[in-house]
């Protein structure tokens, strides 16, 4: 799975790089999520590092890619169950003021979930996977002209399974000019 998000991410920086080539800005966003989950799951809410590239079409919009991974307690359960989450998201960024630049995002994502102790009869591990739809909202901070502070906060639907998680990052971005 891994493999074809870097894939898919290499081809939108290919492809988007020739239709937009004037914008051209590439934004690292390491971040720490707290992952709250619905209330009615069995997984609890837990810190987690979370890892986005952004590319910049224009002033405006901008395309992202995130992926967090960790391993979370589950409720009345001894055992962890490991928890990644991929998403892409498309950005709208509001007009900036000085320092600050809000933005609005809506993306759609997976989820994927390993419970390594489902059937310990058998030694089996259990999968579970959904696909989530998620809207969210965020600003950067300029701290220089490279490096800016970043926070967001995500709302994710589970399409498959009945449940709404929450997704509160704050980390850090560096700009690259791949033009």
């Amino acid at each position: 799975m891994v493999k074809v998000i870097l894939v898919g991410l290499l081809w939108v920086f290919t492809s988007v790089h020739e239709v937009y080539a004037e914008s051209g800005v590439v934004h690292v966003n390491p971040s720490v999520g707290y992952m709250k989950f619905d209330g009615d799951s069995e997984l609890k809410s837990k810190i987690m590092p979370v890892l986005g590239v952004e590319y910049m079409l224009s002033d405006t919009y901008g395309l992202s890619m995130s992926f967090t991974h960790a391993d979370v307690n589950v409720r009345d359960v001894r055992d962890d169950a490991s928890v990644s989450l991929y998403y892409i998201d498309g950005l709208y960024y509001l007009p900036r003021d000085k320092h600050w630049q809000p933005y609005l995002a809506v993306g759609i994502g997976h989820r994927r979930m390993t419970l390594d102790f489902a059937d310990q009869r058998s030694n089996k591990l259990s999968n579970e996977t959904d696909t989530q739809f998620h809207v969210s909202g965020g600003f950067r901070y300029d701290a220089s002209k490279k490096f800016t502070f970043r926070s967001e906060v995500r709302v994710l639907q589970n399409l498959h399974k009945d449940g709404t998680d929450a997704l509160f990052t704050l980390g850090v971005s560096k700009a690259f000019d791949v033009n």
